[in-house]
């Protein structure tokens, strides 16, 4: 069967136009994911919130992150890839014009999680498609260059980008460009790709939600621990108790309820490969000295 034709007959004769045009799809996921990664103080001013209630809002975008990467690629997989990705951006321009519009912390929080999976989604979309456009050769090295290069180097642009919003408007008034570069990027996708691409189709069927909720349980449980514990004396407060005790029940839960699946959220064989927990090891240094 032939592979997905994922780009219009004009973009494929025009690779530079395919690669700068997913740059600019991926660059707004990564801008919304750190917008106020360099401006927390802003944030703080805004919300009238306490340092730690900031830092939980960036750590539940990792949470959704994580949560929702065994699963999208499901979804790459049935859904037209076209269709699929203005669905996401349209998706991340209405929780963007949500921020905007909130003053409450807690819905923040929740709207954090949420572009946590939208920024996944939109990664794991770009991806795929930079690996289509490439030489099957060089797909996976050119093809993860541009990718982890323009996530490594989001901070910088960020920095750029905001810094002269933040100086001469109010916090939130950097929504409503972020807003303008994601329409931007809804005409690069339709501009780009093609309505049906022929590919063969996997029913979503068999997709462990319950491991989903186990592991969005995991990682805000861990996250509240880890940023609220110094503050309240970790285990003299019930509520560092409550948090841990959750998190090793979900992580129980989760643990025995992959054993028991055919199609696991996560395959717990993965735990036995030495590469594997190498890699958890080095994220867990680069990220705890990151943030």
């Amino acid at each position: 069967m032939n592979a997905p034709d994922f780009f219009k007959p004009w973009a494929k004769k025009r690779k530079g136009f395919i690669w700068i045009g997913l740059f600019f799809v991926l660059l707004s996921g990564i801008v919304q994911f750190g917008l106020y990664a360099l401006n927390q103080n802003y944030v703080v001013s805004h919300f009238g919130a306490q340092p730690e209630d900031v830092s939980l809002s960036l750590q539940l975008t990792y949470v959704g992150i994580l949560a929702i990467l065994p699963i999208q690629f499901r979804f790459l997989r049935y859904f037209e890839r076209r269709s699929y990705m203005l669905f996401i951006i349209i998706t991340g321009i209405l929780l963007s014009i949500a921020c905007l519009y909130t003053t409450d912390m807690f819905v923040f929080m929740g709207l954090r999680l949420m572009i946590g999976i939208v920024v996944a989604c939109i990664a794991g979309s770009v991806l795929t498609l930079y690996f289509s456009s490439l030489p099957p050769a060089k797909a996976t090295a050119i093809g993860s260059t541009i990718f982890y290069t323009t996530i490594l180097a989001n901070t910088v642009i960020i920095g750029i980008l905001s810094a002269w919003v933040t100086d001469n408007y109010d916090w939130p008034s950097i929504y409503k460009y972020l807003i303008a570069f994601q329409v931007f990027t809804l005409l690069i996708v339709l501009l780009l790709l093609n309505p049906g691409t022929g590919m063969k189709r996997y029913p979503l069927y068999q997709i462990d939600w319950f491991g989903f909720v186990a592991m969005l349980s995991i990682g805000i449980s861990l996250a509240y621990t880890f940023l609220y514990g110094p503050k309240y004396y970790w285990f003299a407060d019930s509520r560092i108790i409550l948090s841990v005790f959750i998190a090793t029940m979900s992580m129980g839960i989760l643990y025995y309820r992959q054993t028991m699946l055919k199609r696991p959220y996560l395959d717990p064989a993965v735990f036995k490969s030495k590469q594997f927990i190498t890699g958890l090891l080095i994220l867990v240094v680069y990220f705890g000295a990151k943030d």
